[in-house]
């Protein structure tokens, strides 16, 4: 009989990275399982774990409960079905990643620096999306602090189907045991057809860590005058976030829309004795 005395090579060991997560990937040249044991420091302590016991050649451990803008240290251990085993530790040096970094609360943007770390994604059939500038629609002709505002139909664009959502850079609600979302926005989402089906506007929290999503707010019908909400995110206390501003639209008739305009948007901190 054959005995298999040969450990597994280990090869391509690279990470992707987020806020609260890393998943770490590397190949072997046969079927093993796929172990990564990290750390915070050097010298190197094995003090967490991520373990699949899945025999592959490709091999991905996903790290979870990390802390943001943080450095890890880790080494990679695969073990084949003989139970020979390899341990990658970059000869002693260990490999490391750092957890991306969010932005803090306190927070605020007039947006006229530029989009920053703003981003907007809307569906392929969307016939308008989220932009920034001066806005010029049927409803306003200027931001609620000149020059720029973020408009789902900046200019008035024709439209009989809208399906955009606009995404604030990810914000780690701290520094108070009370959370306070503030904007401003101008809408009209009145029917303005017969053939008109439904249009609306929803603001939504999307945690990091679970991806969960939560409606703060709807709006329907108009209002076209700058109006400042006022919006508590105390139970996302400590968590990161996304905020997302979704404007959608159902219609068979192709008009021009005023959409929804948000400007000034602050999320402010305090601390409150119980």
């Amino acid at each position: 009989a054959t005995v298999d005395v040969t450990p597994p090579h280990i090869s391509g060991v690279t990470n992707e990275v987020d806020f609260t997560t890393a998943t770490i990937f590397w190949d072997t040249d046969e079927p093993a399982d796929s172990l990564v044991e990290f750390g915070e420091s050097l010298p190197f302590p094995i003090n967490r774990t991520g373990f699949d016991p899945g025999l592959t050649t490709s091999h991905a451990i996903t790290l979870g409960g990390l802390q943001p803008d943080q450095t890890y240290y880790f080494e990679v251990v695969s073990r084949d079905s003989a139970g020979n085993s390899t341990n990658d530790n970059r000869n002693g040096l260990f490999y490391s990643f750092h957890t991306a970094k969010p932005l803090f609360a306190p927070f605020s943007d007039n947006f006229e620096t530029g989009a920053t770390n703003w981003s907007f994604f809307s569906s392929d059939e969307t016939e308008t999306e989220w932009h920034l500038g001066v806005p010029n629609n049927a409803v306003q002709t200027e931001a609620h602090s000149p020059l720029n505002a973020w408009g789902s139909c900046l200019n008035g664009e024709l439209a009989s189907l809208v399906d955009t959502f606009l995404i604030s850079p990810a914000i780690l609600l701290t520094n108070g045991n009370q959370i306070t979302l503030r904007f401003w926005h101008s809408y009209d989402f009145s029917e303005l057809s017969d053939l008109d089906i439904i249009e609306g506007g929803e603001l939504l929290l999307v945690e990091n860590d679970s991806n969960q999503a939560f409606t703060l707010a709807t709006y329907f019908d108009s209002q076209p005058e700058w109006t400042q909400e006022s919006i508590d995110l105390t139970p996302h206390l400590g968590r990161i976030v996304y905020l997302v501003w979704h404007h959608q639209l159902l219609s068979f008739d192709l008009l021009p829309r005023a959409g929804w305009l948000v400007d000034d948007v602050e999320i402010l901190t305090s601390n409150i004795n119980s």
